[in-house]
C-alpha cells in the first residue's frame, strides 16, 4: 500500500434524472460526463474522509491489507484505538 495525496471514490452515486443530459452515446460516466458536471459546478462529494483507505474488491486486495496488519503490525483503519488508549492513560493518571 502506498500513501498518496489523491482522493478516491469509495462510495456510490446519487443523481437527479438530469444526469442523462450529460451522458452522450458511448461515453463512460466518470470520464466526459463528470468533466461537464464539474465545469458547471454540478458535481461535488457529499462527504470526505482523510486517512487510510483501501479497496477490498479482490483476494489480492484482501491479502495486501492482511500484510499491513500482520507483517507491519499496523491496522490503520482502527481509528478508534489511539483515542481509546489516550482515554485509558488519562484515567490512570
Amino acid at each position: 500500500m502506498s500513501r498518496a495525496d489523491i482522493w478516491m471514490n469509495g462510495g456510490y452515486f446519487v443523481f437527479h434524472n438530469d444526469i442523462f443530459k450529460y451522458i452522450k452515446k458511448g461515453e463512460e460516466l466518470v470520464e466526459e460526463p463528470f468533466q461537464r458536471l464539474i465545469e458547471e459546478k454540478q458535481l461535488s462529494p457529499t462527504s470526505t474522509r482523510r486517512g487510510f483507505w483501501a479497496c477490498m474488491d479482490t483476494f489480492k486486495d484482501t491479502a495486501a491489507i492482511g500484510t499491513i496488519c500482520i507483517s507491519r503490525g499496523e491496522a490503520p483503519w482502527e481509528v478508534w484505538k489511539p483515542a481509546l488508549n489516550n482515554q485509558v492513560e488519562l484515567m490512570h493518571a
